[in-house]
C-alpha cells in the first residue's frame, strides 16, 4: 500500500511540474533582411534581433500584437518641426497564434506573417 501511495504521489508531482511548462504554446520567428537596426515588440514586450532574426517561444494561444520598428538616428527635429527621434513603424498587426504552431514573419517581398 505504501508503494502505491508513493507511486501516485510521484506521478502527481511530475504532472504538476509539466503543467506550467507551456506544452500548448506557440512559437514566432521574425526575420529582417535589411541592414538597419530594428526593434520588435510583441504584446508590449521588447525583443532585440540577433543576426536579423528573433525567435520567441512560449506564446500562449490567442491574439498577439506584433510591431516592428526601424530605429532612427537621434539627431533631433526635422525642418517641419516634427520629432525625428521616433522610430519608424515597419510592420504592425495582430495575429492569432494557435496551440503548438510555428509562425514566421519576414520582410520579403513585403512584411507578412504565416502560420
Amino acid at each position: 500500500m505504501k508503494k502505491i501511495y508513493t507511486i501516485l504521489a510521484g506521478s502527481f508531482m511530475s504532472l504538476l511540474s509539466f503543467a506550467g511548462n507551456g506544452y500548448d504554446d506557440g512559437k514566432l520567428s521574425i526575420t529582417y533582411a535589411g541592414n538597419d537596426d530594428i526593434r520588435i515588440s510583441v504584446d508590449g514586450r521588447e525583443y532585440t534581433d540577433r543576426d536579423n532574426t528573433v525567435m520567441i517561444d512560449n506564446l500562449r494561444p490567442g491574439y498577439h500584437t506584433i510591431k516592428v520598428y526601424k530605429k532612427r538616428s537621434r539627431n533631433g527635429w526635422d525642418i517641419f518641426g516634427g520629432n525625428k527621434n521616433r522610430d519608424k513603424v515597419l510592420y504592425s498587426n495582430s495575429m492569432y497564434i494557435k496551440s503548438r504552431t510555428f509562425c514566421r514573419c519576414n520582410d520579403q517581398p513585403l512584411w507578412s506573417c504565416i502560420c
